[in-house]
């Protein structure tokens, strides 16, 4: 991609000859950094980033992962046979010992039963009663008990449904003594070997646009060190500081005003900040024009504009993404390794929201409003803003990296979060317009949500 080695522009407002004119400009710029990095700290606050882990703490019911985790092992036992799942279910029950999250391995107990036997459960049932907890579970572990120990049919009405309460894994529970051909246990062992089924087919075409993305990125490669492959970014004079302030005032009303929400203030201070938060976001992208510019330059300053034509920008950008896959395969390995010392793998929280009665609106959020939101303020604004005085690697690099930091993944996200930013950033320097990053990171996020809709029950 073109370095683009042209004098930056003057950051400076259109009275640059005044004193005056020059201390608002860095009075803008040094408040813009204050708010980013106040948003940024905000982001890594224990009350907001474990925000997700609390929630799954207190009903891992909903905690997705899990779930997909459980169908996993059982699936693969029942294609695969015990001796095989035996290493994977294994290696979980060590993830959740190291979690201490004791509702968590109560789930488990009827996957030990499916690939251990009934003894096995009932052995990390005892292990479970000398666990030092709280929180009312000891009719749970009563109940599961009493299940193992004999069948359904001495269950009373308050163990089945404290069983019950435990969603999937109940129903694996509370079908295990029925016959292959019972309709209740196909009805739970079907989703569990249609996970197994989807991830290997999953595995097929990842390896697929792996193969499909290091040629393209080889071929950029080339093409970059032959000077045939050049960026379409168009760094001019104006917008100039306005757009660091626009992103400043966004990602403020983005994160900061949203995490108040936590504290204890009352129910009416709380609207009066949610509304505060949507009102900056929609004023941050006003914010350029109302300052220092015209429409047609705030246009092709933030790269909102047709490019080299609507359907072609896409085309590219479906191809840019693809190149980066290599790296972003790398970077998710790096954080599956991590994941098996820490025991927890980073999920966006909204991944435990999805099922089949909000797909749409996951749908809408996921590929529609955030590619369009993020690529506007991060590629757009804040990329463009910083590329004025950088090398478009150092600036994609940067906003890569606080595009990973604001994420609800956390620091254990930051590889994959962070390639998928510089990527975009890529793409955005490659093309100029708005349209080919906003097409690859629909693609990110329309992959990922159809993966969890096949996976769903």
């Amino acid at each position: 991609m073109d370095e683009q080695f042209q004098q930056p522009p003057d950051d400076t407002p259109p009275e640059n000859n005044s004193l005056s004119g020059l201390k608002r400009t860095r009075v803008g710029v040094i408040l813009s950094w204050f708010f980013i990095m106040l948003a940024v700290m905000f982001s890594q606050m224990p009350f907001t980033s474990s925000q997700q882990e609390q929630q799954q703490s207190s009903n891992p019911v909903q905690d997705l992962s899990l779930r997909l985790n459980g169908k996993y092992i059982v699936g693969f036992d029942s294609l695969f046979g015990h001796k095989n799942a035996m290493r994977l279910l294994e290696q979980t029950l060590k993830n959740l010992e190291k979690e201490q999250n004791i509702r968590k391995r109560i789930c488990f107990v009827p996957v030990i039963a499916e690939v251990s036997g009934r003894e096995s459960a009932l052995a990390e049932l005892n292990r479970l009663r000398a666990v030092d907890f709280s929180g009312g579970i000891e009719d749970d572990l009563r109940a599961f008990q009493q299940l193992y120990e004999h069948d359904t049919a001495w269950l009373i009405e308050q163990e089945r449904y404290a069983i019950e309460r435990y969603g999937w894994f109940g129903r694996l529970a509370l079908s295990q003594d029925k016959d292959a051909s019972n309709p209740e246990r196909k009805a739970v062992l079907k989703p569990a070997i249609r996970l197994l089924l989807t991830l290997v087919l999953l595995s097929m075409t990842i390896i697929a646009a792996f193969l499909v993305g290091l040629v393209l990125l080889a071929v950029a490669i080339t093409l970059r060190a032959k000077g045939r492959l050049r960026g379409q970014l168009a760094i001019q004079e104006k917008p100039g500081f306005s757009l660091l302030e626009s992103f400043a005032i966004y990602i403020t009303g983005l994160l900061v005003l949203p995490a108040l929400i936590v504290l204890p203030i009352p129910g009416l201070l709380r609207v009066c900040v949610s509304i505060l938060s949507v009102f900056l976001v929609i004023f941050a992208f006003f914010w350029p024009r109302v300052r220092e510019t015209n429409w047609k330059e705030y246009r092709t300053a933030v790269g909102w504009h047709r490019g080299k034509g609507f359907f072609r920008e896409i085309g590219c950008g479906i191809a840019g993404y693809l190149a980066g896959l290599p790296l972003l395969v790398l970077a998710l390995v790096i954080v599956l390794l991590l994941s098996r010392y820490t025991g927890v793998m980073p999920t966006h929280p909204l991944v435990d929201q999805v099922n089949r009665d909000t797909f749409f609106l996951m749908f809408i959020l996921a590929c529609v409003w955030a590619p369009i939101t993020e690529e506007t303020f991060f590629r757009g604004m804040f990329f463009g803003y910083i590329r004025r005085r950088l090398s478009w690697v150092s600036a994609g690099v940067i906003s890569a990296l606080l595009f990973a930091l604001i994420h609800p993944q956390g620091l254990r996200g930051t590889p994959v979060i962070g390639i998928i930013g510089f990527t975009l950033s890529a793409i955005r320097e490659w093309r100029g317009s708005l349209i080919a990053s906003m097409s690859a990171h629909a693609l990110n996020n329309g992959s990922a949500l159809l993966i969890l809709f096949m996976m769903l029950d």
